[in-house]
């Protein structure tokens, strides 16, 4: 007697959750590192109002937020 594979499967077997990739931790502490970055340029450069937005930016991914994609999000990050 030949069986059929949905016989075989048993009860408790599911499929595996999604996960993202790995990648994506690493390319948020680069956009992190970037504007922490143009912060202490900027602030070197005298420019302490350019400074301050790159500095509000950091701030937002630092407490877990991503980064903002839309308008709205953007002029909530930024503390406008």
């Amino acid at each position: 007697m030949i069986l059929d594979q949905r016989e075989i499967r048993m009860s408790n077997q599911r499929k595996g959750k999604y996960q993202s990739r790995p990648d994506s931790l690493g390319q948020d502490m680069n956009v992190l590192k970037f504007f922490k970055t143009a912060q202490k340029v900027l602030e070197r450069e005298k420019k302490p109002d350019e400074a301050f937005n790159f500095e509000q930016m950091a701030d937002w991914l630092q407490s877990g937020k991503r980064l903002p994609l839309t308008e709205e999000d953007v002029i909530k990050a930024l503390g406008i």
